[in-house]
């Protein structure tokens, strides 16, 4: 039986795809949909850390799949997981980075103004976060669990073998 925190961990991944998706698909409406080129490197860079995201949590849902709740990560797997783990990482850096500037820029510099656009966006930015920094906790213990829960079906299946009466002879 997988634990709960497994469930959560493949819903979140699931929140996080939804979510990333749709952002990565608005802010690339907006830089490329207009007649205007954007110099400004930085709506390029947030739509690159979104489809990393979006990469991340397909790679850790493949990896979910094939391997729960008792395959060993091994080969290609572990290699997928690994590059999981470091995309998670750069976007994990990245949403704190965002969230950090934001809630700086929103609710220190700009006290006087109105608009809560830019406060909205840091919530969502730091419920990204949160979402990312417990899937990466996860993405760091799956090999663990993993292990542990091949080893505990191992051996159930031997203890098994000498289980077994037979009263027939």
């Amino acid at each position: 039986m997988i634990s709960i925190k497994w469930k959560i961990y493949k819903v979140l991944n699931y929140i996080l795809l939804f979510i990333g998706s749709i952002l990565f698909l608005i802010i690339c409406a907006l830089v490329f949909g207009g007649n205007v080129i954007e110099r400004d490197p930085t709506p390029y860079f947030v739509a690159l850390g979104f489809l990393i995201m979006v990469t991340q949590c397909i790679i850790n849902l493949h990896v979910y799949s094939k391997n729960f709740p008792y395959k060993i990560l091994s080969g290609s797997a572990l290699t997928a997981h690994i590059i999981a783990i470091v995309l998670n990482f750069i976007v994990f850096l990245g949403l704190l980075l965002i969230t950090i500037v934001g809630f700086i820029i929103e609710f220190v510099e700009d006290k006087n103004s109105y608009d809560q656009t830019g406060k909205i966006i840091a919530a969502l930015c730091l419920f990204l976060w949160l979402i990312d920094t417990f899937l990466l906790f996860c993405q760091l213990t799956i090999n663990r669990y993993l292990k542990r829960n091949n080893m505990d079906l191992f051996t159930t299946m031997i203890d098994s073998i000498g289980d077994k009466t037979d009263t027939t002879y």
